[in-house]
């Protein structure tokens, strides 16, 4: 094989070999870049299962995109050959790091968190992967795991225009045991049908063996360590040797519910795993000497918000979550403490996908939201015991407060004339403006004050204001201003001395989000200090000594599906410390993570999962066009399409890669092909006037720039030198000359 060509790959090397297949390095000539060529053995050609086996495994993995699963670029036959092409992986298997004996605390815990990130992914498509094994996980140098081989991986959800699902067929009859018998989970030995929750089983499996340097059931033959999966309890190898260090309580108890026997007592969700891993590895990394706050629970989500800022039903997935007591997880009495914590619980309290905004009543029994779950972006109600829900609001509404006393509720209400902000009893009512022209309002701790946010200046000159309105006296004191500043979060603290806010410089998406602190008597401002640029914006903790808030850890936050982080700051002496992740963080304008305390242990938040597809539209007729055929599928957020000259390709960014590239798409074949493939955000997109290039926005540099390449990728360039922020570029119909957005003032 060594030389030869597969369709238009260049073989080049053997890099490993096994029962299912031989795997090559090779060069793809089209796009010049190195990929990794799996090649059905010649002694499994004529055998049917085994090219069944290898279909399934590369429509298993074509139907997800992942950054923690192996990624595939191509499958087909050649000269007889049937070949998988996929990206090519340097460093070693997790088989062949436990040769070096336990993995240490909290890089077995990142990893497993990576596995869990990639099984929910593979679980939300309905894939069961059925073969987690250390053999089967590859650790790259950069930290980064990838899940292997989805050969035994076994789809019962089939196609459908809801969920967007793709069915891999599976022929495995009933009574077939598949997998590795070490790592196998209860049901697997058994035989009996399996879900996800199988998956998880094999994956504590994988963690106890990183954690404690072998397997929990051991045995000298299959069938002994069968009957210990099915029997026995995993012994504590730590017990009894000294040499393998015991793990935190809290860890032991993650490990012990995954390795239940009966599936309905692990884990429910790889996702809820994931969330229970890093909020152990976090507190155990939490170190915030000297600060000594109350304790607190925590967990965070994002919701729109500031000025202009609605919901968007047609992109939005939310719900509401509880998130605290029962569990204790972030019960403690001093941030500086190393105890590894138990996990928070999660409870959702909506369900209906277009739930967002909380605000917690001051007695904890009611949550304020906001809800288009009937077609109406309007004010609702629920009971937290009885989960009783109605509508406050007959007309719009957005970002509501409950009032001190708990009988009203602040919000805000856009019209033709602007945003103003109403107050409303909770028991329904007339609805009454207070503020005109404001972006974000909030009521002091005694209730007769709002605090409220108002544009000033012009286009060339924006800013903002912040002030204090007096509800009996309707008198208005401006406290601080910002010059080229938007501000968004606004909060009082509940002591009455301070209010916050996040910052944001009116420039693109050049992050500049920045944390402040204004006197409430005096209007004298602070800076806080971050360690992040991409802040949301800020809640106080219920005895007014803390801050939580969340970073973004992209530039471009929920658009490239990265993860964000959820902190605590004392904004008094500037020690910041983590408390856990969230889906993600949007690290500009308005849309931040929102979070509500309801009491000292439990607070309320939102979490918005953005789906994006393309769709084209015959604009044939008469406007308003209907229908329109849908080009791209899944849960990747497809956007900016934009045509090529000759109409046949569309290009577009995609986080579909697990990382915002650039993508362009075949119209008539639909075929996909990933033109750029880099660590940073790559964005807006366009074709050159001749076709033969694509352009577009990429901070590889740190800042955004816009850069060239041909349109089949490779060869990537920077043609622009903005030195701030260069978006959204075009070309001239001459092609002499790139036009874009600059931020550069």
């Amino acid at each position: 094989m060594i030389g030869k060509r597969v369709a238009h790959y260049e073989i080049a090397e053997l890099i490993g070999k096994g029962g299912m297949g031989e795997v090559y390095r090779a060069r793809d000539t089209r796009l010049d870049r190195e990929v990794a060529v799996k090649v059905l053995p010649a002694h499994h050609l004529e055998n049917a299962e085994a090219r069944a086996r290898f279909q399934r495994e590369a429509k298993a993995v074509a139907a997800l995109s992942h950054p923690n699963i192996l990624a595939i670029h191509d499958f087909g036959e050649h000269e007889g050959l049937t070949y998988a092409v996929t990206e090519l992986l340097e460093g070693q298997t997790l088989r062949d790091r436990l040769q070096a004996g336990p993995v240490p605390l909290r890089e077995a815990l990142d990893l497993a968190a990576q596995m869990a990130d990639g099984l929910a992914a593979a679980h939300e498509k309905g894939i069961v992967h059925r073969d987690i094994k250390p053999g089967n996980v590859f650790l790259t140098p950069d930290g980064r795991v990838k899940i292997l081989d989805f050969g035994l991986a076994k789809t019962s959800v089939m196609h459908d225009s809801q969920t967007q699902s793709l069915a891999v067929a599976d022929d495995t009859a009933p009574g077939t045991v598949l997998g590795t018998v070490r790592y196998m989970s209860p049901e697997q030995v058994r035989a009996e049908p399996l879900d996800h929750r199988s998956d998880i089983f094999s994956l504590g499996i994988v963690l106890w063996e990183m954690l404690k340097g072998r397997a929990p059931f051991e045995g000298d033959s299959a069938v002994p360590i069968m009957n210990a999966i099915l029997q026995s309890d995993p012994t504590d190898v730590s017990v009894s040797d000294p040499s393998v260090l015991a793990v935190p309580d809290a860890v032991e108890r993650i490990l012990r519910r995954c390795l239940e026997k009966a599936p309905a007592r692990r884990f429910q969700s790889a996702h809820d795993l994931a969330f229970a891993l890093r909020n152990a590895s976090d507190a155990s990394n939490r170190s915030l000497s000297g600060v000594d706050t109350a304790a607190v629970q925590a967990a965070g989500a994002r919701a729109p918000s500031g000025e202009g800022a609605r919901l968007r039903p047609w992109l939005v997935a939310a719900a509401l979550f509880l998130l605290g007591g029962a569990a204790g997880a972030f019960v403690v009495d001093r941030f500086g403490s190393t105890e590894i914590l138990e996990p928070i619980k999660v409870v959702s309290i909506t369900h209906s996908g277009k739930d967002a905004e909380p605000s917690a009543s001051p007695d904890g029994s009611m949550i304020a939201f906001v809800s288009e779950r009937d077609g109406r972006q309007r004010v609702w109600l629920r009971q937290l015991k009885g989960g009783i829900e109605a509508p406050l609001t007959e007309g719009s509404g957005y970002n509501p407060k409950f009032s001190p006393d708990g009988t009203n509720v602040l919000f805000l209400r856009i019209s033709d004339e602007g945003s103003s902000a109403y107050r409303v009893s909770v028991v329904g009512g007339s609805e009454r403006k207070i503020l005109d022209n404001v972006s974000d309002a909030t009521w002091s701790p005694t209730g007769d004050r709002v605090a409220y946010v108002r544009a000033m200046g012009d286009a060339a000159t924006p800013g903002s204001v912040v002030g204090i309105h007096d509800i009996q006296t309707g008198q208005d004191v401006e406290l601080a201003q910002f010059d080229g500043r938007f501000l968004f979060g606004l909060r009082w603290s509940p002591d009455g001395a301070w209010l916050t806010a996040s910052s944001g410089r009116v420039t693109q998406n050049t992050t500049d989000n920045t944390l402040v602190m204004i006197d409430a008597a005096t209007g004298e401002v602070r800076k806080l200090v971050t360690k992040s640029n991409k802040v949301s914006g800020a809640t106080w903790t219920p005895d007014s000594r803390a801050l939580i808030f969340a970073e973004s850890t992209s530039l471009l936050g929920d658009i490239s599906s990265a993860l964000g982080r959820v902190l605590i700051l004392d904004p008094f002496t500037g020690n910041e410390g983590p408390l856990f992740w969230v889906q993600s963080v949007w690290g500009g304008s308005g849309d931040f993570v929102r979070f509500d305390f309801i009491d000292n242990d439990t607070m309320v938040f939102d979490e918005i999962l953005w789906r994006e597809s393309l769709t084209e539209v015959n604009m044939q007729g008469n406007s308003p066009y209907s229908g329109g055929t849908r080009l791209t599928h899944g849960n990747a957020r497809d956007r900016q399409p934009a045509y090529s000259p000759d109409g046949n390709r569309i290009v577009f960014s995609s986080n579909r890669s697990g990382n915002l590239d650039i993508w362009t798409l075949n119209v008539r074949s639909g075929e996909l092909r990933q033109i750029t493939d880099d660590a940073a955000d790559d964005w807006d997109p366009a074709f050159s006037v001749d076709g033969r290039s694509i352009l577009w926005s990429s901070n590889r540099g740190g800042h955004l720039e816009i850069w060239i390449a041909g349109a089949e990728g490779g060869s990537a360039r920077q043609v622009s030198q903005d030195g701030v922020d260069a978006e959204n570029p075009t070309q001239t119909r001459d092609g002499a000359w790139i036009v874009y957005g600059s931020g550069n003032p």
